[in-house]
C-alpha cells in the first residue's frame, strides 16, 4: 500500500537535499528535478522502495525504470560492462539527457534490484543534467531509479506543481528545482546488442550520436521492435515504448496543416463541441476553438513548452484537443513527434466525439 503522507513543496537549498537523501535512504519516495522531467524517486537498490514508484504510479511490471547516477564510476557499478562507445557518449553527453541500456550487473555491492529492472537482463542508466538531482544522488551514495512522477499514461510533470497535482498526499516531499529546460524525457540508446539503436528519441538526436558511433544517422533509427514487445507482456529494455503514453485526461486529436478545410468541415456538425487547439503562430483557427495555444516554431523551445501547454489544455474544459503536426521531422522534432503520436489519436473524417 502506498504511504499517505503530508505533501511538501519546500525550495532549493542545502536543508531540502539533505532531507530528500534522508528520506530515499529510509526507503521513501522523493520527487526530484532534472532537466528533462520531473522523477519519482526512489533508492534503485531496495525492492520494497522500488515497488512503491510502481505502486505510486500504477505503473506495469514490466516498464523498467530509468537507474540515475552521479557519475561514471556508479554506472560502472550498476553495469556488467562499460564498452569503449559508451565512454565516448557519455564523455560528451553527461550529465544531460542521454539514457544507456546496457547489460546490467547481478552481484555487487549497490547493485540494482530486480524490480528496478522489470526482471530483465539490462539497465537503463543516466547521469541527470540537475545540480540538484546530482547532489541528491551524491548525498544518498547509492543509485537511484527515477520515472517521471505522473500517473503511468499520463503527462509528464515539468515543474512541481504538475507534481503536486498528481500525488499530493502520496509523496512526503516535491524538491522544488524550477522548471524543467529541456521538457522531454532522455534520449535512450540500446547499447547491450550488437548493433546501438534508439529506443525512445529525446533532445539527444540520432544526428549527435552518430559521429560518435561512427554511424550513418539512418542506422539510429527508432527500433520499433523493441518498442512492440510489451504487446507479448515482456519486460521492455526501456520506458517510454508503451503506445498510449504522456496523454491528457481529455481526448485528444493530432492533425497536419494539410487537413484544416476537412476540419473545418467536420466541427460545425459537432454543434455542442467546445475545443482547445495547439498550434503554430500562424496557423488557421479552426471552428468552435474555445482556447487556443500558440506554440513555438523552434524545437527547443517547442520541446519545454509540449506538457506544460497540454496539461493548461487540458484543464480548459474543452470537449476535445486539436493539436497541430510540426513540418519538421528530424532532429528534435522526431522526439516531439513521437510524443504527440503517443498522447493523441490521428483525427480523419470519420471520427466520433
Amino acid at each position: 500500500m502506498v504511504k499517505q503522507a503530508v505533501r511538501t513543496v519546500i525550495q532549493c537549498g542545502p536543508k531540502v537535499v539533505r532531507r530528500a537523501a534522508e528520506l530515499l535512504a529510509a526507503g521513501e519516495l522523493v520527487a526530484l528535478p532534472t532537466e528533462t522531467v520531473y522523477g519519482l524517486g526512489a533508492d534503485a537498490t531496495n525492492a520494497d522502495a522500488v515497488a512503491k514508484i510502481y505502486a505510486a504510479k500504477g505503473r506495469p511490471s514490466n516498464n523498467p525504470l530509468i537507474v540515475h547516477i552521479a557519475d561514471i564510476p556508479s554506472a560502472e557499478k550498476i553495469c556488467q560492462n562499460f564498452p569503449a562507445k559508451a565512454y565516448a557518449l557519455v564523455e560528451r553527453f553527461w550529465p544531460g539527457p542521454l539514457t544507456l541500456v546496457l547489460p546490467r550487473r547481478l552481484q555487487g555491492d549497490g547493485v540494482v534490484c530486480e524490480r528496478a529492472v522489470a526482471g530483465g537482463k539490462t539497465v537503463a542508466v543516466r547521469c541527470p543534467g540537475h545540480p540538484m538531482a546530482l547532489d541528491i544522488i551524491r548525498a544518498v551514495g547509492r543509485p537511484i531509479a527515477a520515472p517521471s512522477a505522473n500517473r503511468s499514461g499520463h503527462t509528464s510533470p515539468t515543474s512541481p506543481a504538475h507534481v503536486a497535482s498528481e500525488f499530493d498526499g502520496i509523496v512526503e516531499l516535491i524538491v522544488d528545482g524550477g522548471e524543467c529546460l529541456v521538457g522531454l524525457e532522455s534520449t535512450v540508446l540500446d547499447l547491450s546488442g550488437s548493433t546501438p539503436a534508439i529506443l525512445r528519441p529525446g533532445a539527444i538526436t540520432g544526428e549527435m550520436l552518430a559521429p560518435i558511433l561512427e554511424l550513418d544517422p539512418l542506422q539510429l533509427s527508432v527500433n520499433e521492435m523493441s518498442r512492440a514487445s510489451h504487446l507479448a507482456g515482456e519486460a521492455l529494455k526501456s520506458p517510454g515504448l508503451l503506445w498510449r503514453h504522456y496523454a491528457p485526461k481529455t481526448r485528444a486529436f493530432r492533425y497536419e496543416a494539410s487537413q484544416v478545410p476537412a476540419i473545418r468541415t467536420w466541427l460545425p456538425e459537432k454543434a455542442n463541441v467546445a475545443i482547445a487547439q495547439l498550434a503554430m503562430l500562424h496557423s488557421s483557427v479552426l471552428p468552435r476553438t474555445r482556447e487556443r495555444f500558440n506554440m513555438p516554431t523552434e524545437p527547443m523551445l517547442y520541446a519545454r513548452e509540449f506538457y506544460r501547454t497540454l496539461r493548461l489544455a487540458d484543464e480548459c474544459g474543452c470537449d476535445c484537443l486539436f493539436i497541430e503536426l510540426p513540418a519538421a521531422q528530424t532532429g528534435l522534432w522526431a522526439a516531439i513527434l513521437d510524443r504527440l503520436g503517443r498522447a493523441t489519436e490521428p483525427w480523419s473524417p470519420e471520427a466520433k466525439l
